[in-house]
């Protein structure tokens, strides 16, 4: 096997082992944000059962502070619709990334097959 045919077959390798990193990343990313979601989507139930006169709190920091149920309401409908979109892009992100990973990985199996069969023909007796 030539030193070049090593050399691409050891950089196919890397950049298959980067995007898998880069995929492990995007899959927690993906987790992290649909946990998001299903947290505002209770939120978001629980502020649909109180009465549009209803006292509601927002803890932010150390304290808490009133609210308006409309307003409240309002604000967790648009975090779900964000963390919604955000969904998609990152499946879509995904998607993307596992295509180009099939194709790298096809790629690497035809320098491998292509670097034992140079090793089989230097093998051959002459």
């Amino acid at each position: 096997m030539s030193a070049a045919a090593q050399a691409e077959l050891e950089l196919a390798v890397k950049e298959y082992q980067g995007l898998q990193k880069d995929l492990d990343k995007q899959m927690d990313t993906r987790q992290k944000i649909v946990a998001q979601l299903h947290e505002s989507e209770v939120v978001q139930k629980e502020l649909e059962i109180v009465e549009p006169t209803g006292e509601v709190y927002k803890l932010i920091g150390p304290a808490l502070f009133k609210q308006e149920q409309p307003m409240a309401l309002d604000a967790v409908t648009q975090r779900v619709r964000m963390f919604t979109e955000s969904i998609k892009t990152t499946e879509a992100t995904i998607e993307r990334m596992q295509k180009s990973m099939e194709e790298k990985r096809e790629r690497l199996i035809t320098l491998q097959q292509a670097a034992q069969a140079s090793r089989l023909e230097q093998m051959k007796p002459q």
